[in-house]
């Protein structure tokens, strides 16, 4: 638009050719050259100074746009990064533990080393571990796609 408005205001060249026929004879040729040159253009000028703002705002638009979602994908890729940590820190180390935990307090209550209330607070810890490690996989995932979109 800026560059349509700005080529409105250059110097216009136009060039005329034709023949004519008077009384039977078909000799007479006509040319004609000529230039428009805009010499009080207010309006053509306006028209350029509105386009060439309208092209600003489009940019600055565009550029605030980019970095809003440079700024998000940093934000998600964090995210993603913080819960990766998560799931591998449940996966590795503290879901063994929780099998252990289930399968050392079933035996611990059948030789009677540990009362019910023992046994159940034991098994309610394990599951408490599984339960937040699951949550963890979930939002690793989430975020992994979210990652993905953000990519695609």
């Amino acid at each position: 638009e800026f560059k349509a408005a700005k080529a409105d205001r250059l110097p216009k060249f136009n060039l005329q050719g034709g023949w004519q026929k008077v009384n039977g004879s078909t000799d007479f040729y006509s040319y004609q050259a000529g230039i428009s040159i805009p010499l009080f253009s207010g309006t053509e000028r306006n028209r350029v100074q509105t386009a060439k703002i309208n092209q600003q705002i489009a940019t600055t638009q565009a550029e605030f746009t980019k970095s809003q979602l440079e700024s998000t994908y940093l934000q998600a890729w964090e995210t993603y990064k913080k819960w990766q940590r998560t799931w591998r820190l449940y996966e590795e180390e503290s879901l063994p533990l929780a099998i252990e935990q289930r399968e050392g307090a079933l035996m611990a209550y059948k030789e009677g080393a540990v009362n019910y209330t023992g046994f159940t607070q034991m098994m309610r810890d394990a599951i408490q571990i599984e339960q937040d490690a699951m949550t963890a996989l979930e939002n690793y995932l989430t975020h992994s796609f979210e990652i993905q979109y953000f990519k695609n």
